[in-house]
């Protein structure tokens, strides 16, 4: 989608561009244009020649340059939103150069107020420190520089206290456990030598000189001055090397030095592949210089033999290596990836180098895209598997998080394009044998998500990321490549009009702004190359209408009419009376993509016997989409299938136990209550052998077979992975709820009480052979359903105090379905009117404290809260940390529960009384009744002479239900308090999942409201 009157002048742009790098690299192999940063212009200001006079610093102008761009409050990061990682290397650095020179002024003009920079400089960075995430921080190489600059500035008298430190010197033990120095000596390359800084004091510099290229470390600065420094016999090779960097670099003789050069590999091969990929012709771009450049770049692969690094003779990376491959493929040279694969490939991934701490998102996603793109990709159908289903995985689960660029768009575009291209090879056949989960869950729901959340963060003024030029780019490319989704045809009118914007925005600002330092190194840097070439790109991208054949068509069955329908529901509800037409819509879409798992799976655990059709489960994937979206938590695809399927199993525990236990154990429920405690009574025997012989051949949550020996297994630990049916009983959330329209008393385990039962064979011998049958049946139904929630693999790496609580709130949420069929029980046998709402004669406790304990527990909102807990505890770690976050999350929880069951009362107050329900407003404290007596109650007199009218012994039901709304609305004002109290104490991240959970309880609240979704049994 090309700007009007705009074209010629981007081809004539792109013309100059390429004919520019064409020229580079003819005439060199020492170009980059990486930005100057504090980090290496420190390392390389602290070098003093030997021989000379003590205190002669051999590049002055690097100091000064230091000097220069100290910010006011003391450190030194690059641009306007502060990395703190970033900004704790540099300063660090830069603060060890600044102690040195005064320590030893030599040759160098120290400034008055050199003492005030340090103290300034110290006071920021243990700031820094103070706050840093360190195990959030994936800078390359962070967890060996960091202890080493602390220990290089102890030894100036400058100390810090590292609350992370912990943390930080796990990472450095784990990078360092299998560290000799013999490893750095001797022939073989690695990334260490890259970060020679790290080893001051460590190892022997003499050694290491044969590592050498051209002058450099691993063309780092930084390195190279540390060897420069360090070694015992002067390297003129290394000082030129040092000189051409301040010279030819970005700092053109200011003393600004970047974190590598030069890098002439990575930005050649990047610019090639983006500019192509994005529509530019060969004949646009200047068909002689892209075979200038594809020469340089075939050269240097043939002499790395088929892999290369980001600049000539240095190590080889897996990324720079395939999008080499990636462009020459493009221009036409033939190259095969078989090298790459060899020497990159791992067992659920490919890594980038050899002793990479985590793998790479965003090289996988180059290595995917070099691999579809060769002769015959088919050829390489097993390493296209597990790197699409690495990237996927990452999606899936949220976990993108790039170490090579730190805008959050990045990602996206490069995994867009990927997988759009793997569909297109899939939907013609070349790559028919990927895998069925990979193809038909994963990629539609990842690709919509990408798409929604790309179109949900543009600014009205068209652009992304704080005005960002490059982070815009990324997006508007980002949108181009997932425009011909075919599910998503009805918001291409949408997703045009966001590109338009994007472009727009482009065209007016892109020659007018810098590059912003969004690439990562050791530390931030920009790149004026990679952003010419990503704005040029995204200004020329056009959308493409791809046609489709019918295996990508019956990817989904989604009906146009039912979203419309669903779509016109929705926008009459409170909550989405402001909504965008398109993000409803867009989000209904998404959860019709989550549908067919949860109908897959909707039979695993209950059986469907004489139940009506589950009116509830299209309700299910839609409200979690319509929430996560529309509030903007964009939790993962990963939590909102769990959730969903918790939502489902918690509909069908409410129609299984009013069928089951309700037909078939009413008038003895102590067995019932006593097989659900055993249970929970030795739970792991128990569940085992619940697993042994109900689970085993039973498919996982995510579809994939089960362990075959433990339950525990990561991708089969239940007959399930769904959610739950049933309406009204479930209400509270279930799963964050869905608590149908009828209304019915749930247990807590406050509210059941605790009598001697008799033994297990005793009880056996006071029930029928019926009920012995139907009672193991219901042990084996829910066993699986406990099965399915204790055993889930990611309830096992939760800590263990949420998995007991957890294990607690499950227990309760049962034993509360048991005590709802007793409260049901003797409410229906009072001699109840037809059509009018009448009291309940016997309740065994105060309306406060039934809706606070049995009624709130069976909403099953207390457990599935506990459930989401366990999803979001990190690290073995709670989830909510301390006394104080604890009890404000379940004050939170409580008042939640509360508030939905009374509102899912308020929506079935008749379908209550046309079945004989217990809901709210048949409790006495409703009616004013004063006089009980059996088997009826009296209306209240106003006096011996006078007699209320019968007409005004009851309240009309719309005044009950206007008390219950008030009292509803009671429970909101407490909610919201102690919401707020509690996200003062955790993490923005944790603080989204509670509003999301809050977020569908409401919503379900709000549909009890509108109109009833509970099955009903035939």
């Amino acid at each position: 989608m090309q700007l009007p009157g705009f074209s010629q002048k981007l081809h004539e742009q792109a013309t100059s561009f390429v004919d520019l790098l064409a020229n580079e690299c003819t005439s060199t192999d020492e170009f980059g244009s990486f930005s100057s940063v504090a980090y290496d212009s420190a390392w390389v200001s602290m070098v003093q020649k030997k021989g000379s006079e003590v205190g002669d610093w051999r590049y002055p102008e690097c100091f000064q340059h230091l000097l220069n761009t100290q910010q006011k409050d003391g450190g030194w990061y690059s641009g306007v939103r502060m990395n703190e990682t970033d900004a704790i290397l540099n300063s660090m650095a830069a603060l060890l150069a600044l102690k040195k020179h005064l320590a030893e002024p030599g040759n160098c003009a120290l400034p008055s107020d050199l003492n005030g920079r340090i103290h300034n400089a110290t006071f920021f960075l243990q700031s820094k420190l103070d706050s840093w995430d360190v195990e959030g921080s994936d800078h390359v190489g962070l967890e060996l520089l960091v202890p080493a600059l602390l220990q290089l500035l102890e030894c100036e008298g400058v100390t810090f206290k590292v609350p992370g430190l912990q943390s930080l010197m796990a990472l450095s033990k784990k990078k360092l456990a299998h560290f000799d120095p013999q490893l750095l000596y001797g022939p073989v390359k690695s990334t260490l030598i890259h970060s020679l800084e790290a080893f001051v004091g460590r190892i022997d510099f003499d050694k290491v000189s044969h590592h050498k290229v051209s002058g450099s470390m691993m063309a780092s600065p930084a390195s190279t001055a540390a060897y420069l420094m360090h070694a015992s016999t002067w390297d003129e090779e290394a000082e030129h090397y040092l000189s051409r960097v301040i010279l030819n670099g970005s700092g053109k003789g200011g003393g600004g030095v970047p974190s590598a050069f030069p890098t002439p590999i990575f930005e050649l091969a990047w610019v090639l592949s983006t500019l192509l990929l994005a529509d530019f012709t060969l004949d646009e771009l200047g068909l002689q210089n892209v075979n200038k450049i594809g020469d340089f770049l075939h050269r240097h692969l043939h002499a790395g033999n088929n892999v290369l690094g980001f600049a000539p003779n240095l190590l080889p990376d897996a990324d720079d290596t395939a999008k080499t491959i990636l462009s020459l493929n493009l221009i036409g040279r033939n190259v095969s990836p078989v090298q790459m694969n060899a020497d990159f490939e791992t067992k659920t991934h490919f890594k980038t180098y050899a002793m990479e701490r985590n793998p790479s998102f965003s090289a996988n996603c180059n290595i995917l895209c070099s691999l579809l793109f060769v002769a015959n990709p088919n050829d390489y159908i097993l390493q296209i598997s597990k790197t699409a289903s690495f990237i996927c995985d990452c999606l899936w689960e949220d976990s993108v998080k790039d170490k090579w660029n730190a805008a959050p768009q990045y990602p996206l575009m490069l995994s867009s394009q990927a997988l759009i291209r793997l569909l297109r090879l899939w939907d013609s056949k070349e790559l028919a044998n990927l895998p069925d989960q990979l193809v038909r869950e994963r990629i539609p729901v990842v690709l919509h998500q990408m798409l929604v959340r790309t179109l949900q963060s543009q600014d009205v003024a068209g652009w992304w990321g704080d005005q960002s030029i490059e982070t815009s780019a990324y997006a508007v490319l980002t949108l181009v490549h997932l425009w011909p989704l075919p599910w998503a045809i009805s918001m291409r009118t949408e997703v045009e009009t966001a590109i338009t914007k994007g472009q727009l925005f482009l065209g007016q600002k892109h020659s007018t702004v810098q590059a912003e330092p969004i690439w990562t190194e050791k530390v931030s840097y920009s790149s004026s190359v990679l952003f010419e070439a990503y704005s040029l790109a995204a200004m020329n991208a056009n959308v493409i209408d791809i046609p489709w054949g019918e295996a990508v068509l019956g990817l989904t069955d989604i009906v146009p009419s039912s979203v419309e329908r669903f779509l016109q529901f929705f926008s009459q509800l409170p909550l989405f009376a402001k909504a965008l037409r398109w993000r409803l819509q867009a989000s209904l879409i998404e959860g019709y993509l989550f549908l067919p798992h949860l109908k897959q799976i909707s039979r695993k655990i209950f059986p469907r016997d004489n139940m009506a059709e589950d009116k509830y489960l299209e309700y299910i994937p839609l409200t979690w989409t319509l929430i996560n979206n529309l509030q903007q938590t964009q939790l993962s695809a990963s939590f909102l299938r769990e959730m969903m399927v918790i939502s489902m199993l918690n509909y069908q525990v409410d129609e299984y136990m009013e069928a089951v236990v309700g037909k078939n154990h009413e008038e003895n429920l102590e067995p019932v209550i006593e097989m659900i405690r055993s249970l929970f009574r030795n739970s792991s025997k128990q569940l085992d052998e619940l697993y042994d012989h109900s689970v085993r051949d039973k498919s996982a949550c995510n579809g994939m077979a089960m362990d075959e020996n433990r339950s525990t297994s990561t991708n089969g630990y239940s007959a399930l992975e769904n959610e739950p049916r049933n309406a009204k009983r479930n209400s509270a959330e279930k799963s964050s709820i869905i608590a149908d329209t009828e209304n019915s008393n749930s247990a807590s385990p406050n509210s059941v009480p605790n009598p001697s039962y008799t033994s297990a064979n005793e009880v056996n011998l006071q029930t029928n052979s019926l009920e012995a049958a139907s009672l193991n049946s219901l042990k084996n139904h829910l066993g699986q359903f406990v099965n399915h929630v204790l055993r889930h693999p990611k309830i096992a790496a939760a800590s263990i105090g949420d998995q007991n609580h957890l294990r607690q709130e499950t227990e309760t949420f049962l034993l509360a379905h048991v005590l709802h069929i007793k409260d049901n029980s003797r409410f229906s046998r009072q001699n109840l009117p037809e059509s009018t709402t009448a009291p309940f004669l016997s309740p065994e406790s105060a309306y406060f404290r039934w809706v606070h304990t049995t009624s709130a527990d069976h909403t099953s909102c207390p457990y599935s809260f506990a459930f989401s807990a366990c999803l979001f505890g990190t690290g073995g770690h709670d989830c909510f940390s301390g006394a104080w976050s604890k009890y404000l999350a379940q004050d939170v929880c409580s008042h939640l529960a509360v508030m939905c069951r009374q509102y899912n009362d308020y929506g079935s107050v008749t379908r209550d009384r046309a079945e004989r329900n217990l809901n709210s407003i048949n409790f006495p404290e409703f009616h004013d009744m004063k006089v009980r007596t059996a088997g009826q109650w009296n209306a209240p007199q106003l006096g011996e002479e006078e007699e209320e009218e019968e007409e005004d012994m009851h309240r009309k039901e719309d005044e009950l239900k206007s008390t219950l709304f008030q009292i509803a609305e009671f429970e909101r004002e407490c909610l919201t308090r102690s919401l707020q109290r509690l996200k003062d104490t955790i993490p923005a991240r944790t603080a989204n999942m509670l509003d999301l959970f809050i977020g569908v309880t409401d919503l379900y609240g709000q549909i009890y409201v509108a109109r009833d979704i509970a099955s009903r049994m035939r």
